[in-house]
């Protein structure tokens, strides 16, 4: 018996391709798009929900944008420099 492929399925065949041919200075530009969209989302949740974003005693926006796009990126470099057989 053959043992499955661990990249099965055409769709993460297709993301570890993207990511396998993305240059690495194009890290960067990744992770501030990802931190500008979810800076958004944050925001525009807090505003849907009806609370004042300046209520808030500290800036939410702002720190699950830059926590989520640094674990963003954190993910791309691992799966980036992971073992290929």
């Amino acid at each position: 018996m053959s043992e499955p492929e661990k990249e099965s399925g055409p769709g993460r065949k297709l993301l570890l391709h993207f990511l396998n041919e993305m240059s690495w200075p194009m890290l960067f530009p990744l992770g501030l798009v990802s931190f500008l969209f979810f800076y958004g989302v944050t925001n525009s949740l807090i505003k849907f929900t009806g609370r004042e974003i300046a209520s808030l005693g500290w800036p939410v926006g702002p720190v699950i944008g830059a926590l989520s796009a640094l674990l963003l990126m954190l993910v791309v470099t691992v799966l980036k420099l992971r073992h290929r057989d």
